[in-house]
């Protein structure tokens, strides 16, 4: 374009350089909806205000600069892109999250229901289910006897166990109705009764009712959510309670059942006591989040510090203990996020005023120890574990 004007009898408009027409009606002006402001938009202002009438002048120039502000659908896909990238290069990073994320089995029952049980037809449908990971419609399918068989179920009777299981562990791990959902929470406890020798059946409570306390990253969220709200505290503190006193009477007895088993039945005891183990520390992380109402970083002596070091000391340990498998499970390798989890939450709360804090052991005012920890658990995470069966 140039500054060329030229005016057209026919037309209520000028025409810039002989290819734009400034379309007026008397107190408005628009550009024509097919030309967008292709050529110098300062050169082409300038003269907007320079030779049009001054009714019409102001709303010509407001119009090129909506115009030039437009963003292209160029710039909206170099920005999609740039966030996809940004995505892709985090999951690269932390592959080891990945198996994190995934569910565990927990694996108790095994026997097939009798042929001459009642519930036999539903027992193959459910297995059908299972096996197909169809979680949620295996659930359902149960459901509806639950009831029948926990309350026929006498001390040691495992003739039901395997549909048991198959709805527990379903409701676990599957998407399930609410009234399920309570289903399950309000009757595994007689499951846990019936069955006093077998300790998966406490973890699997355990796993399916204390969720909120081993969910440690969603329950910082909410801490710092509701923070100085000593109801959502105090109430959950309790809660957390109750849990970690079960954890630590099932570790109790697995630990006095250990020394006097062999063979398999001593690898399977040994990896119930780590997952027991990691469950501990999670709980005692929230704790330590739930007893400090989201006060961070935090010193020796303030609330919830023992708490957070007693995981931590549980994740040194179990790391050592857990070397006698021989494996690099999705256990092991929560215990190294929990770790790194812990650093970055004090690192994260660090500033010139509260710049000391109690971690690991020691007093400290440096970041760097924090630092080395976070790059030291990456370094670990980056590694794909094998992702074991729990």
């Amino acid at each position: 374009m140039t500054d060329k004007m030229e005016h057209d009898e026919n037309s209520a408009g000028v025409v810039l350089g002989g290819t734009s027409l400034l379309r007026g009606d008397g107190a408005s002006a628009s550009l024509p909806a097919d030309r967008r402001g292709e050529a110098d938009m300062a050169a082409l202002k300038e003269t907007a205000m320079r030779v049009l009438p001054s009714e019409l002048r102001n709303e010509v120039v407001s119009e090129l600069l909506a115009e030039e502000r437009h963003p292209s659908p160029l710039h909206w896909l170099l920005v999609c892109a740039a966030l996809l990238a940004a995505v892709a290069l985090f999951w690269w990073q932390f592959p080891a999250r990945r198996a994190i994320m995934q569910v565990g089995d927990i694996e108790i029952a095994t026997e097939a229901v009798a042929k001459s049980s009642p519930y036999y037809n539903i027992a193959l449908k459910a297995e059908e289910l299972f096996e197909a990971k169809k979680y949620s419609a295996c659930a359902e399918t149960i459901a509806p006897v639950l009831l029948d068989i926990l309350e026929n179920q006498e001390e040691h009777d495992s003739s039901h166990n395997r549909l048991l299981y198959q709805f527990y562990e379903s409701v676990r791990k599957g998407r399930v109705a609410y009234d399920i959902d309570q289903m399950a929470r309000v009757n595994i406890g007689k499951v846990v009764a019936a069955n006093p020798d077998e300790a998966r059946w406490g973890i699997l409570q355990i796993e399916l009712c204390a969720k909120e306390f081993i969910a440690f990253e969603e329950l910082y969220r909410n801490v710092q959510k509701h923070k100085g709200d000593k109801g959502f505290a105090k109430e959950r503190r309790v809660q957390a309670d109750k849990w970690i006193k079960t954890v630590t009477e099932l570790l109790n007895s697995l630990s006095r059942q250990l020394p006097g088993t062999t063979g398999r039945g001593h690898d399977d005891m040994l990896k119930d006591i780590v997952w027991l183990k990691l469950l501990h520390a999670k709980m005692l992380c929230c704790r330590w989040m739930l007893e400090g109402q989201g006060k961070f970083p935090d010193d020796f002596g303030d609330a919830g510090v023992d708490s957070r070091e007693q995981a931590l000391q549980i994740c040194h340990e179990s790391e050592q203990r857990y070397s006698e498998l021989g494996s690099m499970d999705a256990e092991l390798l929560d215990f190294f996020y929990l770790r790194r989890f812990i650093a970055q939450v004090i690192k994260d709360h660090l500033s010139l005023v509260n710049h000391s804090y109690y971690w690991n052991g020691e007093k400290r005012w440096s970041i760097l120890p924090l630092m080395d920890e976070i790059a030291a658990m990456d370094a670990v995470l980056k590694k794909p574990g094998t992702g074991g069966k729990r």
